[in-house]
């Protein structure tokens, strides 16, 4: 008789938890993805805040290591357009806010005495056109978005800015530039 050999069980993966179903990713996987996807695309950082207390080298070369996984970067490619559909503007949202800056008015940076308002004091719809602010010699310098470019745009986009006399000698030149056949 021959003895009998012991057949050891497979070591598992560590899982570092529970496994989701979905992807079937693990938490700290999940973890990851997320980070990832909101971070800037630090994958260090992003498997730091999965994996708390993992080094820096290790951080990144596992960081590394697991966006080559096909699911987790399935899943930082959804969450990411995810993300970019809701932080997209919208062509109503655009033309709010140019309309906001041909709007905007200075003035209301400033209090009763002529000084400038503290920027946490500062009208929301005037400080989102506001394009800089820089102290100098003589106080602080403020640029705000070009109020005209703004309105003229908004004009283009309306049908405003065409003008009859515009769209006539538009056609007229049209016209003049149209190959005629011979003998017309």
């Amino acid at each position: 008789m021959s003895p009998k050999t012991r057949r050891r069980p497979r070591k598992q993966p560590r899982n570092n938890g529970i496994v989701l179903e979905p992807t079937k990713l693990t938490l700290a996987q999940t973890g990851f993805a997320h980070e990832y996807a909101t971070n800037g695309n630090n994958a260090t950082t992003a498997y730091q805040a999965a994996y708390p207390g993992t080094k820096q080298n290790s951080a990144s070369t596992s960081g590394w290591r697991l966006l080559r996984n096909v699911k987790v970067a399935a899943l930082v490619e959804q969450l990411t357009t995810e993300r970019w559909a809701r932080l997209a503007m919208r062509g109503d949202e655009a033309l709010g806010r140019l309309a906001l800056d041909a709007r905007a008015d200075i003035r209301r940076l400033f209090n009763a005495k002529n000084e400038v308002l503290p920027v946490l004091e500062w009208p929301t719809d005037v400080a989102q056109s506001v394009r800089s602010l820089k102290a100098g010699p003589f106080g602080m310098s403020i640029t705000m978005n070009d109020s005209f470019a703004a309105r003229r745009y908004l004009a283009e986009q309306s049908g405003a800015s065409k003008h009859p006399l515009t769209a006539a000698a538009g056609e007229l030149a049209r016209l003049l530039t149209r190959d005629f056949p011979e003998g017309e």
